[in-house]
């Protein structure tokens, strides 16, 4: 004779083997008690430090000074007006907008 298995026997399992897999990775990356403090995961670092060379660094920072430089300068100028349809309007003062006729009242 079969057992019945029903939908709380799948869930059940389900849940068991839930567990079973989230304990072995706990155990994979140190868990909570392993006294690992990069938040469970391994201390690696799989990408080595570069060393500079002095010189370089020295360019590098004079390449930078110049740059904040030549920004400081145009932030110092007065910006210009530009006004590229300048040459299509004529030399007329502006125009004040007309305004709209009072509309008529309904008679009654």
């Amino acid at each position: 004779m079969t057992p019945h298995l029903t939908a709380r026997h799948f869930a059940f399992a389900f849940f068991a083997l839930a567990v079973a897999w989230s304990g072995a990775a706990q155990a994979q990356f140190g868990g909570s008690g392993g006294g690992n403090t990069s938040g469970g995961l391994p201390n690696m670092n799989m990408i080595p430090q570069k060393v500079e060379d002095p010189a370089v660094l020295e360019q590098r920072e004079k390449v930078d000074q110049a740059y904040r430089d030549s920004l400081r300068k145009q932030s110092l100028q007065a910006p210009a007006a530009v006004d590229p349809w300048s040459n299509m309007r004529g030399n007329e003062p502006a125009k004040p907008a007309a305004q709209k006729p009072a509309a008529k009242k309904p008679a009654q």
